[in-house]
């Protein structure tokens, strides 16, 4: 209750007992505590946490669990890639399947994936429609678009490596609109990391192919291997670059002037300047 002490008759408003009593009535009974609460951990989603989001996925219709392909397999055709190789009493022979494990969002990306649902939930179909949705999804990550192919087919093109988990959210949510009887394709054009190398992905282009006119740190690609123009002399107070957050064309139009020369003491998964070919740490 609010301004109780209005409610008390006169005889009785300087009486320490019953203004005790009643005081101590009204904080146990005062809803407004539980109230705030629920209006910050499950009424409003720019808030909300643990179980209100979990109620707000049911309400929009998508799940914070996803089922994320795993797992790594002894065989021969992944022999030399550091990221999936291993040996025998380390993983088990591929036998056609994929592993999948369950993979809970935080509350963070859960968020993000219910406002995008919640858009999908209302969105006309239209292409500039979806391509919002890849933006709230997607947007930090790289460019991302779709687009129509005129004959029953729709593509979802990435300009960056899709995480595991990012791409449970594209082929899993359902949270990407797919009309009926529409086939879906999806294209992942992002830098590659071979054997230690950048490289580009397939579908990238815009890039020189040659250092000649470019000024020291320009990047362009030799037949496919990003290299880095010239001599450079990086800032060591510029700030590291990652593969796994850096797409092509952010990388290109960052350029490798900054990217540091030798590899000491570099984190895993940063980009160095390895004698002009561009590395991962």
């Amino acid at each position: 209750m609010q301004n109780y002490e209005q409610t008390i008759l006169s005889q009785f408003a300087n009486s320490p007992t019953i203004l005790s009593l009643i005081e101590s009535f009204n904080d146990a009974v005062d809803p407004r505590a539980n109230i705030d609460a629920f209006y910050e951990n499950v009424w409003n989603i720019e808030t909300a946490s643990g179980y209100g989001l979990d109620v707000w996925g049911r309400v929009v219709g998508v799940s914070r669990v996803l089922q994320v392909s795993s797992g790594a397999w002894l065989g021969f055709e992944e022999a030399g890639d550091g990221a999936v190789d291993t040996p025998f009493n380390v993983a088990p022979f591929y036998n056609g399947t994929a592993t999948t494990g369950n993979y809970a969002l935080t509350d963070d990306a859960f968020r993000t994936l219910i406002l995008a649902k919640a858009a999908a939930n209302i969105t006309n179909g239209s292409i500039p429609s979806i391509n919002q949705i890849l933006m709230i999804l997607f947007g930090s990550s790289g460019a991302c678009w779709c687009t129509d192919g005129q004959n029953m087919t729709m593509t979802y093109t990435f300009e960056f490596q899709l995480s595991p988990v990012q791409f449970a959210i594209v082929a899993q949510s359902g949270v990407l609109p797919r009309p009926a009887g529409v086939q879906v394709t999806i294209i992942q054009i992002g830098l590659v990391n071979d054997g230690g190398v950048v490289t580009l992905g397939a579908g990238i282009v815009g890039w020189p192919t040659s250092p000649s006119g470019l000024s020291a740190g320009a990047l362009y690609s030799n037949g496919g291997v990003v290299c880095v123009a010239g001599t450079t002399t990086p800032n060591p107070a510029a700030p590291p670059v990652y593969l796994a957050t850096t797409s092509a064309s952010v990388l290109l139009a960052l350029g490798g002037a900054n990217l540091p020369i030798s590899l000491s003491g570099l984190a895993n998964g940063q980009l160095w300047n390895n004698g002009g070919v561009l590395s991962v740490a």
